[in-house]
């Protein structure tokens, strides 16, 4: 069995659709919001995973029935639990309901996170969910938890798992791509009597996990803007945006205001180097060194499920010139989380980028006072 530790955070999107789905009024925001802060500080997403990658080995866990597969302990730590029994103490009930919401969301993030990384360390991709208690009997958790040396998670004489806030689960795996990791809704068997669905909350929820690519190409103005555009918006509902510019080291007017915005990342050049096809090649090379280590940083963000929305400007164009690794590019879009959403910018771009994206917009020019020879004005173009 391998051992991690996930980060996990809600974003304030992600605790008001959680309030939805769980019909908290709207009124009680700041109120659940106060709760998470003080449950978040105690709560870590400990996993316990085995991924049996080949259906061979039948002997380890011959009662599953899929071909490949990894099954999964989680649990947030003892510590939830003793904070809501503090509120149960005093009946404080309300709050201590709360703190069970959070928790399960919490997890929800966790099982998106951790499918994250077994598709990266084996190259299949998550495709189904299956929780002991359902499909396969409870029983089977103390079997499992037996070959866990150390582990915190226990199963007391009623077949409860304890902490109660732990799980353990089969995580159907697959070698064919997924647009997007599958919903635990997907595959629960209460699916047609839940509470959520009745009120939409489940479709809501889905809708969440599934992002999507846009392309804003062509030759017209506005690409650019159209980006920032969409970051703020995404930054006005509490999403965590990275903002990745390629080939652009000048200071422009909008960092001036983007550089001050909360749960924003911004990722370019620290000067102007030109035209590429000016550079001599050791420039070249400094500059392809540049945009890969900042393609590493963006993978690593996603990866760890640090932001919600991702821009990468001028991404067809470098990519074009060869100016960055277009391996990795194509890695980070076909292998992206779930529910990462990311916009694409440039001109002229690679038909790769064309099929990928779910949204393609064309900018085309029909006028520009730059034809008439006016230069770019600071605050309009620059």
């Amino acid at each position: 069995m391998l051992h991690d530790t996930l980060t996990v955070e809600l974003t304030e999107e992600e605790i008001r659709q959680m309030m939805v789905r769980y019909h908290f009024r709207e009124a009680d925001f700041f109120v659940v919001q106060r709760v998470y802060e003080s449950l978040l500080p105690l709560v870590r997403a400990e996993v316990y995973y085995d991924p049996v990658v080949c259906g061979q080995d039948r002997q380890r866990y011959p009662w599953i029935e899929e071909e490949k597969y990894a099954v999964i302990v989680m649990t947030l730590s003892d510590r939830a639990d003793r904070l809501q029994e503090l509120y149960l103490e005093v009946e404080e009930v309300m709050t201590a309901y709360q703190i069970d919401c959070l928790s399960l969301e919490l997890m929800r993030k966790a099982y998106g996170l951790l499918g994250g990384q077994i598709q990266k360390a084996t190259g299949l991709y998550p495709k189904s969910y299956e929780f002991l208690g359902e499909k396969y009997p409870l029983s089977f958790g103390a079997e499992i938890l037996k070959s866990i040396p150390d582990c915190p998670v226990s199963v007391n004489e009623a077949g409860q798992l304890l902490p109660q806030k732990s799980t353990i689960y089969v995580l159907g795996l697959t070698e064919k791509q997924q647009h997007k990791q599958p919903s635990i809704c997907e595959f629960c068997q209460n699916r047609d009597n839940c509470l959520y669905k009745q009120s939409d909350s489940c479709s809501v929820y889905e809708q969440e996990e599934q992002g999507m690519i846009h392309l804003y190409s062509g030759d017209g103005k506005g690409k650019t803007t159209a980006a920032i555009g969409l970051a703020i918006r995404a930054l006005g509902s509490g999403k965590r945006v990275c903002f990745a510019q390629f080939l652009k080291g000048s200071r422009t007017s909008e960092l001036s205001i983007l550089e001050n915005m909360p749960n924003l990342t911004i990722l370019r050049n620290q000067k102007d180097y030109g035209f590429y096809a000016n550079m001599a090649d050791k420039e070249r090379a400094r500059v392809r060194k540049m945009h890969d280590d900042t393609l590493k940083q963006i993978q690593q963000m996603a990866d760890g499920g640090q932001i919600d929305v991702l821009i990468l400007d001028e991404i067809t164009h470098v990519y074009r010139l060869g100016a960055i690794n277009q391996k990795k590019v194509r890695s980070l879009l076909e292998n992206r989380p779930g529910n990462l959403e990311i916009v694409l910018t440039g001109r002229d771009p690679d038909e790769f980028f064309v099929q990928i994206a779910d949204y393609h917009t064309e900018m085309r020019k029909l006028r520009h006072p730059y034809d008439q020879g006016l230069t770019a004005r600071e605050g309009i173009e620059f």
